[in-house]
């Protein structure tokens, strides 16, 4: 995958209100790896991602907010 946005310091912000730095997708990228290769030992994990909530709107906006503020 392409991180060219992230490679530049910049923040990415997910549907959820959180944001992430090229540290925090180095560390989740590891760990979708690992699980992935769990996942093909035939190791069972947990169900799908849970839903978006009725909050997660309300956190990306606030989140979005927050960061035009600092940023700009």
């Amino acid at each position: 995958m392409d991180y060219n946005i992230i490679d530049k310091g910049e923040l990415v912000l997910n549907p959820r209100g959180a944001t992430h730095s090229k540290t925090c997708i180095n560390v989740r990228l590891n760990m979708r790896e690992f699980l992935d290769f769990m996942r093909n030992s035939g190791i069972q994990f947990g169900g799908d991602a849970t839903p978006l909530s009725h909050k997660d709107p309300m956190d990306f906006c606030n989140t979005l907010g927050r960061c035009t503020t600092k940023y700009s």
